[in-house]
């Protein structure tokens, strides 16, 4: 069990407080070449979230609001919830996926489950892919919010390499620029080229 830190709590009460409010954020990366198939990227993701244990915790209020809401890992996690597959309607272009991108912003991370989503996009002209990530700004901050991200596209050879199930331990080092990570990433780990967003 983990409590929220105060400005992360902050973000919690202000959702509380207007239906209208999300403090999600998102993060898109557009890549060359055939995209994989639902099961294929779920194996994946599934392989790499011991490296990220915060993606299968939630939020969980203390009994009478009397201390900030606390992180507590998810008995029922299921990742296909948390993993969507869809495809945009042609041309498939930017405003495709643009539509795409504010429709899966508008609606809210649930908070009966880990607070993030991952939508492979297939469709896209040129016969592109994408892939939207969609996380709570509770759950992580701007450099930790590349952590699974950043650890899908890293080759099993480099994963290979981390000794425990936390991200800080991996040979891996921060994007020096926000679209670095995707710049030098391919999917899967040494096929396609992925183009930042």
């Amino acid at each position: 069990m983990q409590r929220l830190n105060p400005m992360d709590a902050q973000f919690v009460d202000a959702e509380d407080q207007d239906r209208h409010a999300s403090f999600a954020i998102a993060s898109t990366a557009v890549f060359d070449g055939p995209p994989p198939s639902y099961g294929e990227f779920l194996d994946a993701i599934s392989a790499r979230l011991p490296l990220v244990p915060m993606y299968r915790r939630k939020l969980r209020t203390v009994p009478f609001r009397l201390g900030p809401p606390v992180w507590v890992d998810d008995p029922g996690f299921d990742l296909r919830y948390h993993v969507r597959h869809t495809a945009l309607p042609a041309p498939g272009g930017s405003d495709e996926l643009s539509r795409l991108i504010a429709r899966v912003m508008s609606q809210r991370l649930d908070r009966a489950y880990p607070l993030w989503e991952y939508w492979l996009v297939d469709g896209l002209s040129g016969g592109r892919w994408a892939l939207i990530s969609k996380v709570h700004h509770a759950m992580v901050d701007g450099v930790s919010g590349t952590d699974l991200y950043r650890v899908s596209l890293t080759s099993p050879r480099s994963l290979r390499r981390c000794h425990r199930p936390t991200i800080g331990t991996c040979p891996m080092s921060p994007p020096n620029s926000r679209s670095s990570v995707a710049q030098h990433s391919t999917w899967p780990p040494g096929t396609s080229q992925v183009h930042a967003r």
